[in-house]
């Protein structure tokens, strides 16, 4: 194991301990590579509220904004280090988010060993999250592998275009705050640990009485990327990989198309370079207007495939072989 210190705790002259770093470098028996943080106190050693508040706040049990840590909207404190001092004040408080922390651990190994899911239950499941995010947003779908019919969906995929206050603030993002609260979502970490939780996507498990599934949430704030992403979010993913693909390597994009960034772009035909440019790369400059590019809006699904040429198949027909079939009769 690697061990570094990230930073020092506490104010200049009052240092009273060090925020430590530790990698796996190398193991046997599991992956390498996780890490851990935690703070190291002198004369106490690992902090018990440090680890407990970082768990919390990683599964959503305590929000924080800023500096400020809150549970259940009564706040904690203004900084972690104040936040700290409270737990320790208030053994009741540190007691029971230590006991949440540990269910969230043990919800998230559940997940993790789980089956695929049964069509049937994945569907009700999808049906139960979309009645609760509905009245925040201005159209929701289920997607993936439940609207293809998969028959053991490996998790739910939800595209939602959320609605907007006339401040600005997205209605979609403040009921998902309202569910980690009150614990029906719960922030679903990736093999390393880290959490993907912004607007755009959300990964996250969601809960329902005694069951529960893995769920991911993607938002369209342009109304006219809907089709795009919806398409892209049914797949499957080997289908969704040709389609991007240029037809310079005999796959299914057009030659002055090109799809990044959940949009769809004419280029010039002749510029190759831009074909060949990653996607992420690409849909930066394009919205910089460094590149020649111009957006075509994609509003509805079908707009998608017709501007890669593409019949709108329906969501269980869509494979590879199929697309290759398609090409053979054109």
């Amino acid at each position: 194991m690697r061990i570094a210190k990230k930073t020092m705790l506490g104010s200049k002259g009052k240092e009273y301990g060090i925020r430590s770093r530790v990698r796996v470098v190398k193991n046997k028996v599991a992956p390498p590579w996780q890490e851990a943080e935690f703070d190291i106190e002198w004369g106490k050693g690992i902090s018990q509220e440090g680890d407990i508040l970082d768990a919390v706040v990683a599964a959503g049990v305590v929000s924080q904004s800023g500096g400020y840590f809150r549970y259940n909207d009564d706040l904690i404190g203004h900084g972690r280090e104040n936040a700290k001092q409270f737990l320790s004040e208030h053994p009741e408080l540190f007691a029971e988010l230590a006991r949440r922390s540990w269910e969230s651990s043990q919800r998230s190994k559940r997940v993790k060993r789980e089956e695929d899911m049964a069509l049937e239950y994945a569907r009700e499941m999808a049906g139960a999250l979309v009645e609760l995010l509905a009245p925040a947003c201005e159209q929701i779908e289920v997607a993936g592998s439940v609207r293809r019919q998969k028959a053991k969906p490996n998790d739910i995929e939800i595209v939602a275009v959320p609605k907007l206050t006339d401040q600005g603030r997205n209605l979609c993002d403040l009921a998902c705050e309202d569910l980690l609260r009150t614990g029906q979502l719960e922030k679903r970490p990736d093999g390393r640990g880290r959490h993907c939780w912004g607007t755009g996507i959300k990964r996250a498990v969601f809960y329902q009485g005694s069951n529960y599934a893995p769920v991911d949430l993607f938002q369209v704030i342009e109304p006219r990327q809907w089709g795009v992403i919806y398409a892209i979010r049914t797949g499957p993913g080997d289908l969704n990989r040709v389609l991007v693909t240029s037809h310079r390597w005999g796959r299914g994009c057009p030659l002055d198309r090109k799809v990044a960034g959940g949009r769809v772009w004419f280029i010039d035909p002749g510029q190759e370079d831009l074909a060949r440019m990653p996607a992420t790369k690409f849909a930066r400059l394009a919205e910089r207007g460094e590149i020649e590019a111009a957006m075509i809006p994609t509003p509805e699904e079908e707009d998608f495939f017709r501007v890669l040429d593409v019949p709108c198949w329906p969501p269980y027909e869509r494979t590879v072989e199929r697309f290759r079939r398609h090409l053979r009769q054109m």
